[in-house]
């Protein structure tokens, strides 16, 4: 993933390779998340280490998420789940022996 994928991705929710110019799907994007409504916001949050925790982009369980880590005195982003569907598609893409 080069900054500008990655850029995209949480930008649009849009997952490809721009080098080979392919789209592998879309996920619900980080910009469109509702933080209006903290009760949504609270039910898509999941703890995975004390100071990590994923946001879950959509409203379904494969919908994709974003992993957030508190490192120093700021919130970074250390991880991205793509949702089932998309991965699928680039595990397809990958060269056989």
């Amino acid at each position: 993933m080069t900054p500008e994928n990655l850029s995209v991705l949480l930008s649009s929710g849009t997952v490809r390779n721009a080098a080979e110019n392919i789209t592998f799907g879309t996920m619900s994007s980080l910009a469109e998340l509702d933080v209006s409504n903290i009760f949504v916001l609270a039910g898509r949050i999941t703890l995975v280490k004390p100071v990590e925790f994923a946001v879950r982009l959509g409203e379904s369980q494969d919908a994709g998420s974003v992993s957030l880590h508190y490192e120093t005195t700021t919130w970074k982003l250390s991880g991205i789940t793509l949702p089932p569907k998309v991965l699928s598609s680039i595990v397809d893409r990958l060269p056989t022996r």
